[in-house]
């Protein structure tokens, strides 16, 4: 149940081809490699991205990105969080440069949220010498407010069940802790155990993969408000950790200065606004603006590049078919307590609440949260929807030959990405992201104090993210029809569905809907092809046949892509998307191999680590007690309403707490009785079985009607008039 998985990564777009120059100096060839140029071939009038590409002002998005970043509510640590004070400062300031570049009906939308402002906080401790001391404290969007608040600090180690109670009382305490995010567990889960303690609160100093002493780090706390957490860097943590150890009473006393308030029923808003297009439908390009400590990189810069994109798109004097709506969201790092899909409100509250009607002419959406053009970062990712993947892989084949830089094109979307709602309401997505485990800002920067400018900006990077996303945006906007290809999709489910399960009848609709599928993808292609060649031809009479009589095909498409993601679209216990069927079909597959394991007396540990604890909620079971698991295991499938993620667990957590305590009494034992524990493992799999079972009946169901859905469109193919000549 962590917040920050690295997904399945699928779909390699580099793969293991070969450079196509030989052995030849690379270098030579760079030199002579104009990547404006390659992405130029891409459309049917490269000129007009030529004209774009000259007129990306590099040094207005750098400082669109110095400007926000330099809003804080708090001096030293910075924090523009959710409907706080800097958060509207920074509103105001994007709606006036929506206004300045060109962008017309710019709107500053409103929407409901929950509000943090975060002003800061400190511990005062006396040195060796009784000399005072200042520890800076980093926030999370939990309430405590102190002034001069003399407290006792305890040192909890990684804040688990058992580390606590080895404490004993820690009733009215805060509690000190550290832990790695990647290796541990998120905060929401030592900060509650600790509340159940009766614990005044913890001070948590958190690392990634390369831990860095001196920052600061905070994620969305995921819990009740009325908890309070704060972050403390590494090194303070150690000097506090030595302190308390030598304390004869194992605490200490600490003067404690926090503001940090988080209110309901505020104001945050999404700024947006369009270069307006010919026809009905809209491209959006999208960032956000809020953001954790100083936050240059998540998502400052992400904003400048949609603003700079926006602005060369206006200077060059191109005229879109379609729509392209520039938005910067609010609320997007955090804006609901006691969730667990507590991020993306801003998106979430515009697309379902403020416009949803935006969703039925939505042609695709880009957004620009990752590819961050941190100094010594040259290796990215692009995410999409399955149905988009072959699209977005061929519209920036270019980048294969650009210099030493990597782009791996994957599929399916992060969740953690605000554009994950738009996607729900029926509009296929294209993400800037990137490797949440091992790239150089993911390993040891995000969230962070350190999320600034001293990274180092690499202006190569930044402006080639201007010309890929600039890119999809005009070869989207060269296209009649969406180019989805739902066959990916289809295909993607059956290669997950076990042959020797499902019957021989399911597997049979599914492979005919494949290949029904496929034909659509070909219908789609060769009208669009057609498209890009008349336009070519500037034969303006085809061009207008074509918008006739293809008029509504977007429409169905929508109403298909958005039947997909309702009727497929599921999360598992790691927050991934998936097949419904593949949670229980992942549970089986654990349970089954614990079974013959346990039976063949295999170790109990090895059965526990390998096989038990990845079963949905379970990872929780050795570390925290049972109110903790339950109360997690519980709300992540009952209690999202009003959030993205609402329904998109179908069943409820198998709960093995019991099972997996008694099994750990017993690792050492070296003829243990688990008769009992067999025979519990036995009832979980009979219920994962029937869930299974009712996963694939559900999604056969759907699988009609998505098939009743291909075959509409399909039916649009065959009214083409002879004015319009299908090209060979």
């Amino acid at each position: 149940m962590c917040h920050e998985n690295e997904f399945r990564e699928v779909e390699n777009f580099r793969g293991t081809e070969k450079n196509k120059y030989g052995n030849q100096s690379l270098s030579k060839y760079y030199l002579k490699y104009d990547i404006v140029k390659e992405f130029s071939k891409k459309l049917p009038n490269g000129y007009v991205f030529q004209s774009f590409a000259k007129q990306i002002d590099l040094k207005f998005s750098e400082n669109v990105a110095d400007l926000l970043a330099s809003f804080g509510d708090d001096p030293v640590t910075g924090n523009r969080t959710a409907a706080s004070p800097a958060e509207l400062e920074v509103a105001n300031f994007l709606y006036q440069t929506f206004k300045d570049i060109g962008l017309t009906n710019v709107t500053k939308d409103p929407f409901k949220t929950w509000g943090w402002e975060f002003r800061g906080a400190s511990l005062t401790i006396s040195d060796d010498l009784g000399e005072p001391h200042m520890i800076t404290l980093g926030g999370y969007a939990t309430e405590i407010m102190a002034e001069n608040k003399q407290i006792q600090l305890v040192d909890g180690g990684k804040g688990t069940l058992a580390e606590l109670e080895a404490l004993g009382d820690i009733s009215d305490k805060f509690v000190l802790i550290a832990f790695n995010i990647r290796e541990d567990f998120w905060i929401s889960y030592p900060a509650y155990q600790a509340h159940l303690k009766k614990a005044a609160g913890v001070i948590a100093a958190t690392s990634y993969k390369e831990p860095q002493p001196d920052i600061l780090i905070s994620q969305d706390s995921s819990i009740d408000y009325h908890i309070p957490i704060l972050s403390i860097s590494l090194q303070d943590h150690e000097h506090l950790q030595t302190l308390i150890q030598q304390s004869p009473h194992a605490k200490i006393t600490a003067t404690l200065n926090a503001h940090s308030k988080v209110q309901p029923n505020m104001t945050s808003y999404n700024i947006w606004g369009d270069i307006k297009g010919k026809t009905k439908d809209v491209i959006y390009l999208m960032a956000h603006y809020d953001g954790y400590y100083h936050s240059y990189f998540d998502d400052a810069s992400g904003v400048a590049t949609i603003l700079g994109i926006a602005k060369a798109i206006i200077k060059s004097g191109y005229q879109p078919q379609k729509t392209i709506r520039i938005i910067a969201h609010g609320a997007e790092e955090w804006g609901i307590p006691n969730k667990d899909f507590d991020w993306g409100r801003g998106a979430y509250s515009q697309i379902f609440k403020r416009h949803p009607e935006w969703a039925t002419n939505g042609f695709a959406v880009i957004n620009i949260d990752g590819n961050f053009p941190v100094a010594g970062t040259k290796a990215f990712k692009i995410r999409t929807n399955y149905e988009l993947l072959q699209f977005v892989k061929n519209a920036v084949a270019p980048l294969a030959d650009y210099k030493n830089y990597r782009y791996d094109v994957l599929a399916p979307t992060y969740i953690l990405l605000e554009d994950f709602s738009y996607q729900l309401a029926g509009i296929p997505a294209i993400q800037a992201t990137d490797d949440l485990n091992n790239s150089l800002y993911y390993k040891a920067f995000y969230h962070s104090s350190k999320d600034s400018k001293s990274l180092g900006l690499d202006l190569e990077t930044f402006k080639l993210n201007h010309l890929i996303y600039g890119s999809l945006i005009y070869q989207l906007d060269a296209l009649l029809i969406k180019p989805l290809d739902i066959s990916h999709c289809l295909n993607q489910l059956r290669q997950t569905l076990p042959q020797e399960t499902c019957s021989d009848v399911f597997i049979a609709q599914v492979d005919e809907l494949c290949e029904l599928a496929t034909h659509l993808t070909t219908m789609i292609s060769v009208v669009n092809e057609d498209y890009l060649f008349y336009t070519k031809q500037r034969n303006l009479e085809q061009i207008q046949v074509m918008h006739h009589v293809f008029a509504n095909l977007n429409l169905s498409l929508y109403r298909l892509f958005l039947m997909l993601q309702q009727q497929f679209v599921r999360l598992n216990w790691n927050q991934e998307i998936v097949f419904a069927h593949e949670v229980s079909l992942h549970n089986i597959y654990h349970l089954e191999a614990a079974l013959r394991a346990l039976e063949a007396r295999e170790p109990i540990a090895q059965v526990l680590s390998d096989y038990l604890y990845p079963i949905d909620g379970n990872e929780l079971v050795p570390t925290f007690d049972k109110d903790v698991y339950d109360f997690f295991t519980k709300r992540y499938v009952y209690g999202n309403q009003n959030t993205f993620g609402y329904r998109l667990i179908e069943h409820k957590n198998q709960d093995l707490y019991e099972v997996i305590r008694s099994l750990l009494q017993k690792v050492n034992d070296p003829q243990p009785d688990i008769e009992s524990e067999l025979d519990t493992l036995r009832s979980a799999l009979n219920t994962q079985n029937r869930n299974f079972t009712e996963a694939i009946n559900r999604e056969q169901l759907g699988l009609v009607t998505v098939s009743n859905q291909i075959k509409g469109i399909l039916s649009m193919f065959n009214i083409v008039p002879d004015s319009v000549v299908t090209m060979q």
